[in-house]
């Protein structure tokens, strides 16, 4: 270790002695001097650069990366599950739903008025149906101070319908015969000529009707459809007066998607025809026929609706044929969806009067009534249909036309009674308003009430005879308990004015229209089931009105009640 120390030691010393010899000779070395000599003056200046008009451009090498390649290494993973045995449930058995088939409906009232209303339903098949109907009401009470108001009408029908994978048919015949009485009139006032009864003021209509109806199933797959329908109708009254129509309807229709995206583009067309030959005994027989096409296009998309078409209307008349050609535009909107819709319109039409159609309106008019083609030349509308929650609906509608040969009822002049009625033709125009609500809560509750309002302005005629400004209806039908049923009938008709005549010195002299007194008639009914099949009825009928007139010097029976049974089979 001593040795070591003194070796260390040693070579210290000697690398210092040589570090301090190389320092010596560095500071030892002699400054190196110039001379420099200046000629002239000398201003120092900056030369201009030369600027390089390239853009600098940076060059970059891209990095092409090598595509990663990977793939999924399948391990499957066996599992086991142990079986075990679920015992099956047990249900109660039920029995299958049994639909009744068959109704009965029979009642008498105060007035001797017995009711009868029968159905016969034999399904044969769920593809195939098939029943009858009958129904008979009639009464013997007469109106003080009017002639005989005794009526009987009788109902009875066969109808039928079959349905395919493709077609549905459907059909039947109807069988009508309403007699009722002249007896506008007063007896003492009035008498009957001599060696006569009441069988002259007595009328009875006879109609038989058949009908049959071909219409393709609606399938999402096809979009071809057609629906068509053939009608007709022979009628008579006891004096000869006949009528026969012949009617024709189709419709047949293309779905696409020409502008919507949902195959909401229709593409159609629709037919009417109408013949009609009416006779007389005294008059010579009428000939006429209309014909309307009606081409249209309707579409939907999103909230919007739209149905553009024509209607060209055909008429052929003892030999002179006239053709009319009226738009038909309809667009809706939906506000509020599923709630609230809005729509508005424009179209025209032409309809013929007739027998069946003033028989069915006014049973009192005389058996020489002059029928016309009724003009609805241009008719602007507007409404709003809502659905406000799930039991209420409402609906509201209003409209402006013009009409040329709007059909009125008047008093007949050429009857020696006076006690029946003819039509009397005006042009002018109308403005109606309409409006509905309704409330069903399936069953137990079904509500509707409606208001009708009209307003006419006429070219020649004072009023509009026999119709009505205002009409209020209200039904309803409520079932408490699931056995008592109560159904109330309410009808509002504002005052009306009639066309009167008064015979002076043989001379027929106009004096100011009539006015008819307005109405209030109140119904009710109630319904006790004695078992699901069984029930007793009684109805009260109406309650306020009194013998209030729907038709001048046609006072209607007052108060009356009619009880009964009905047993479903």
């Amino acid at each position: 270790m001593k040795i070591n120390n003194h070796l260390l030691k040693i070579n210290i010393a000697i690398g210092l002695i040589l570090w301090l010899t190389v320092l010596n000779k560095s500071f030892a070395q002699r400054p190196q001097i110039e001379e420099v000599t200046i000629i002239g003056s000398y201003t120092p200046h900056i030369s201009d650069a030369n600027k390089i008009l390239r853009n600098p451009m940076l060059k970059d090498t891209s990095i092409v990366l090598k595509p990663i390649e990977y793939q999924i290494i399948s391990r499957p993973l066996h599992l086991s599950f142990p079986l075990y045995t679920i015992d099956a449930q047990k249900v109660q058995a039920e029995s299958d739903v049994k639909y009744l088939k068959n109704y009965l409906r029979l009642g008498m009232g105060s007035l001797i008025n017995p009711y009868a209303d029968v159905y016969a339903h034999i399904p044969q098949s769920k593809r195939t149906s098939f029943g009858i109907h009958y129904r008979h009401h009639s009464a013997q009470a007469d109106i003080k101070d009017y002639g005989e108001s005794s009526f009987s009408d009788n109902l009875a029908e066969i109808y039928g319908k079959t349905v395919g994978k493709t077609l549905a048919w459907s059909g039947g015949i109807n069988y009508q015969r309403n007699m009722l009485h002249w007896y506008g009139f007063n007896p003492l006032k009035y008498s009957l000529p001599e060696n006569s009864d009441t069988s002259i003021t007595k009328q009875i209509y006879t109609r038989l009707r058949g009908s049959i109806g071909l219409k393709k199933n609606t399938s999402n797959h096809d979009p071809f459809y057609y629906d068509s329908r053939l009608d007709a109708l022979w009628m008579e009254d006891k004096y000869g007066t006949s009528e026969l129509n012949l009617s024709y309807f189709g419709n047949f229709q293309y779905t696409n998607s020409i502008l919507s995206a949902k195959s909401n583009d229709k593409i159609g067309i629709a037919l009417e025809a109408n013949f009609w030959n009416n006779q007389w005994d005294l008059y010579a027989d009428d000939r006429t026929g209309l014909i309307s096409f009606h081409p249209y296009f309707s579409t939907q998309i999103d909230e919007y609706e739209l149905y553009a078409g024509l209607n060209t209307s055909i008429i052929v008349d003892s030999g002179d044929t006239k053709v009319y050609v009226f738009p038909e535009l309809r667009g809706g909107l939906t506000i509020i969806k599923d709630i609230l819709k809005a729509y508005v319109g424009i179209k025209g039409d032409i309809t013929r009067n007739n027998l069946n159609q003033f028989s069915t309106t006014n049973p009192f008019i005389s058996t020489y009534v002059p029928f016309n083609f009724r003009k609805n030349s241009l008719e602007f509308y507007g409404g709003l249909s809502s659905n406000l929650g799930r039991y209420i609906g409402l609906n509201a509608s209003i409209s402006t036309s013009n009409f040329t040969n709007q059909a009125f009822f008047i008093n007949d002049t050429s009857v020696p009674l006076y006690n029946q009625f003819t039509a009397i033709y005006d042009s002018g125009s109308v403005l109606k308003v309409n409006a509905e609500i309704s409330f069903h809560k399936q069953e137990n509750i079904i509500f509707n009430l409606g208001i009708n309002y009209s307003s006419y302005s006429l070219e020649n005629q004072l009023k509009p005879w026999h119709i009505p400004e205002f009409m209020v209806y209200a039904n309803g039908r409520f079932v408490f308990g699931k056995k008592f049923i109560f159904k109330p009938i309410i009808y509002f008709q504002s005052k009306t004015y009639a066309k009167i005549f008064e015979n002076q010195n043989g001379t027929w002299i106009e004096p100011e229209p009539y006015e008819i007194d307005p109405f209030f008639d109140l119904s009710v009914g109630f319904e006790y089931r004695i078992s699901p099949q069984f029930s007793a009825f009684a109805d009260f009928n109406n309650i306020t009105g009194g013998n209030y007139q729907r038709w001048y010097n046609y006072p209607v029976h007052g108060f009356n009640v009619m009880a009964g049974i009905t047993y479903s089979f």
